[in-house]
């Protein structure tokens, strides 16, 4: 039986047991399940699991007094789900697409006193000597005065006078943006997205969130400080980097690292989490060991692989576009892509690229794709279209326009490398993810100028007429560097 990722990684890492504070309150705590396997037509429930088959139906029957001080339930597991039911209503997640083991925002309405009936659908686990096993669950009632952010502020997108941010909540709620005197509303719900507009371009900006329940008080998160972008000609830094999956504590070390140099944007090159279909992951891997980093340096997104197509992207986790869009800050011209699309000669995409960089004024160009054009790491030696487009089509019309370099991950290293059409090309793919060593095949980059296999940032200064980049470890040692001149 093929198992699904997230099972996979739970075999290695052993199924984590629910938080004792979670058990206190699980309204679960002295129901037995039963099981039987997911099929259509009459359940024969059993007390004990089906020797073969998955996925797996699971139920609790289980008895409460009332319901009424309650604002909201939340289904926790020690891993995902496939459905979830109560008294016979489907529970409907928050976002379609993902799977959950953090299932917020159930309405207590579903309950009725005295018996209840829970039943869940996971697929089926197999640890040592090949025994199955069955996910920890709790169903936890929430009072108002429980209401709280389950995550707080992530900065997107940004311009001269507007910034982006997204946040979401532990029940629906209502939630309010308060910068600069100003005020926007969320409606009620879990997934909140601002952008505040019409603000002083180039400023330093104090922001707050206030979560509302209707007549149960409020949650204040902030002040936080986030900046505008700067107009041309003003002294302007930004950092590149990717990768972050994985491997959390190497990720909050690089975030911090990156949150002391005071960048005015960040350019990401995707695969911030191991599945972006799993929603416990964004929590875990990415938002929960960077807090200062989200809530103060607006972030340019591009998708990897690793982000599955997940709906948080432009939901939680505000983006200037999807799978292309371009930005101006400080005499630059950022252009990001889904390096997975079409990127062919004779693509739209291909002509959107050209007309974005033909038009472009500024003094300095980086297009920013998961996938590098070229690579010494193990994605490199691969030739798959996403690299070869990068390479055969996007690159030349980059030397043609006089852009300044393509920014890359997928490859977990530092890389720059320096090819004849003289556009350089950096690899930036170590901001958490696990380290790739550079492969023995001198032909597969001959134009690899620096190669380093450690975890590190790209930081880019824009003073006048000249442009530096240094790659940097968390610790500040230097890897690299480059300059280049105004075009």
């Amino acid at each position: 039986m093929k198992l699904p990722f997230p099972l996979i990684l739970a075999l290695c890492a052993g199924t984590p047991t629910l938080a004792a504070d979670s058990v206190s309150k699980n309204l679960l705590a002295e129901a037995k399940p039963q099981f039987c396997l997911a099929v259509d037509g009459q359940p024969a429930w059993k007390d004990k699991l089906p020797k073969e088959g998955s996925p797996i139906r699971a139920r609790w029957v289980f008895s409460i007094a009332e319901s009424s001080s309650w604002s909201s339930l939340t289904l926790r597991a020690s891993q995902s789900i496939e459905s979830c039911t109560l008294n016979g209503t489907r529970v409907i997640p928050p976002l379609k697409g993902m799977r959950y083991a953090n299932l917020p925002g159930i309405s207590p309405h579903l309950l009725r006193a005295g018996l209840n009936t829970l039943e869940i659908e996971f697929a089926i686990s197999k640890r040592s000597k090949n025994k199955p096993t069955v996910p920890d669950v709790a169903l936890i009632p929430l009072t108002p005065a429980e209401l709280d952010f389950q995550t707080e502020p992530v900065l997107g997108d940004a311009g001269l006078d507007y910034f982006s941010v997204g946040c979401r909540t532990n029940m629906p709620a209502e939630v309010t943006l308060q910068v600069a005197g100003k005020r926007w509303e969320s409606p009620a719900g879990l997934i909140h997205a601002f952008r505040a507009t019409e603000l002083p371009t180039g400023t330093v900006q104090s922001y707050t969130l206030t979560a509302h329940l209707a007549g149960s008080g409020a949650k204040q998160i902030g002040p936080f400080r986030v900046s505008t972008l700067p107009l041309r000609g003003q002294p302007f830094r930004f950092v590149a980097m990717g990768d972050s999956r994985t491997y959390p504590k190497e990720w909050s070390r690089v975030a911090q690292a990156v949150v002391q140099k005071n960048p005015s944007l960040v350019l990401f090159s995707g695969d911030m989490v191991t599945d972006g279909r799993e929603d416990r992951f964004w929590d875990e891997e990415f938002f929960s060991v960077a807090k200062p980093f989200f809530a103060s340096i607006p972030t340019f997104y591009v998708v990897g692989n690793h982000e599955e197509g997940s709906p948080l992207m432009g939901s939680l986790v505000p983006v200037a576009g999807r799978n292309r869009w371009k930005a101006t800050a400080g005499g630059v011209l950022f252009i990001g892509i889904d390096g997975a699309l079409d990127w062919s000669a004779s693509s739209e995409n291909l002509k959107w690229i050209e007309t974005a960089l033909k038009a472009s004024r500024e003094s300095y160009i980086f297009v920013c794709s998961h996938y590098p054009p070229w690579s010494s790491g193990a994605h490199g030696a691969t030739h798959a279209r996403t690299s070869m487009e990068a390479r055969n089509n996007i690159l030349p019309l980059m030397k043609k326009y006089r852009a300044t370099a393509f920014i890359g991950g997928h490859d977990h290293d530092y890389e720059r490398s320096e090819p004849p059409d003289g556009v350089t090309v950096i690899v930036s793919g170590g901001a958490g993810a696990p380290l790739y060593p550079k492969m023995p095949n001198p032909w597969q980059n001959p134009h690899s100028k620096v190669f380093e296999w450690k975890y590190h940032f790209c930081l880019f200064t824009i003073d006048g007429n000249q442009c530096t980049m240094q790659a940097l470890t968390p610790e500040g040692k230097l890897l690299d560097s480059k300059s280049w001149p105004a075009r």
